[in-house]
């Protein structure tokens, strides 16, 4: 296995990698709304505003993380990272941590200095994820389920107050993500 830029993959692997994983953990409106999600973030989104990288073997795509910009009052320095998915088969085999690990070196050495994302706390605090107050860091809209909201930050400090409304990329920009 190896880490590429998600550039590399035909965005359709994807798109079919997310509605595989997420139909058959959830269902297939969940699928069919990350594989949506996806579409939008490689085809719509400003390349400067996401990032993304995927797990491959010799059949194709295993994993992959994305990473889109938030902007919250000056600070250009912090990502949404949504999705992470892994293959049912590969799940429970480090490839979700590798992919967060590759991520995070890559992200801090191009001066990310938070990382935020909206998920399952058992699973992230497992990747060093802990609760984001709101009043800590804000949110992009109002939450479902605030004990998602989770920060990491990228320097041995932990998450800085943050002041400002909280603006995602158009593609999260909808209250069915959140």
């Amino acid at each position: 296995m190896q880490i590429v830029d998600y550039r590399q993959c035909a965005a359709s692997e994807l798109e079919d990698l997310c509605y595989s994983v997420f139909a058959e953990s959830e269902n297939a409106a969940e699928g069919r709304m990350v594989s949506k999600l996806v579409r939008q973030l490689t085809g719509d989104t400003p390349e400067q505003d996401v990032q993304g990288w995927v797990a491959v073997d010799d059949a194709g795509p295993v994993g992959l993380v994305f990473f889109s910009r938030l902007r919250i009052g000056e600070r250009p320095d912090i990502v949404l990272l949504s999705p992470l998915a892994v293959r049912s088969t590969a799940q429970k085999t480090g490839i979700g941590r590798a992919l967060v690990d590759h991520a995070r070196e890559q992200l801090k050495a191009e001066g990310i200095a938070i990382i935020t994302t909206y998920g399952d706390p058992a699973y992230y605090q497992r990747l060093g994820f802990q609760p984001l107050p709101q009043s800590v860091l804000p949110a992009p809209h109002e939450l479902s389920f605030p004990e998602g909201w989770m920060g990491l930050s990228l320097s041995e400090e932990d998450v800085p107050e943050v002041a400002g409304d909280c603006v995602c990329v158009k593609a999260f920009d909808d209250p069915l993500y959140w």
